[in-house]
């Protein structure tokens, strides 16, 4: 029989033990991301971003805090988008390049209501704004195969302008 709690210590950290064994066997896991229902609408608000190459392709991730009172806040989601090149070392608040049909291009016009054509577009405005995310559950791994429920995590599927 297995068991696993939560460590208090550390977010998205647990220990899992199996029945039997002595706290020194006991394996500590941490990177747990949180999981929510599938297609919820929730209140967030942008905290930061990141910049990295995932599988060798450069991206951005956007980083979230649920801040609708109830179950759910304090929670963070991310949503990962390509781009065109970054710009220096990845890492927190990293520069990077955007291409004009890109789907970041694409979700900032939105947001930030930009009506003729932008050469430099700024994430700062959107640190002030609050948004409304719609969640969705990733249910398979790198390779398209099925995760085991366990590891499955709630990640953002679209964005829209909070009221």
């Amino acid at each position: 029989m297995n068991s696993s709690s939560l460590d208090s210590s550390r977010p998205g950290a647990a220990t899992t033990s199996l029945a039997g064994s002595a706290p020194s066997e006991e394996i500590l896991v941490e990177g747990f991301r949180p999981l929510l229902p599938e297609g919820i609408w929730l209140e967030a608000k942008l905290t930061g971003h990141d910049t990295a190459f995932i599988f060798r392709a450069p991206k951005v991730i956007l980083q979230f805090s649920i801040v609708q009172p109830g179950e759910f806040f304090g929670l963070r989601l991310f949503r990962a988008f390509r781009v065109k090149r970054l710009n220096g070392r990845p890492g927190p608040n990293g520069r990077f390049v955007l291409g004009a049909r890109s789907d970041l291009y694409t979700v900032l016009t939105k947001l930030l209501d930009i009506k003729v054509r932008a050469d430099r577009v700024s994430l700062q405005a959107l640190k002030q704004m609050l948004f409304r995310v719609k969640t969705r559950t990733v249910r398979k791994n790198h390779e398209q195969k099925a995760t085991p429920e366990v590891l499955c995590y709630s990640t953002i599927d679209e964005i829209v302008r909070g009221e």
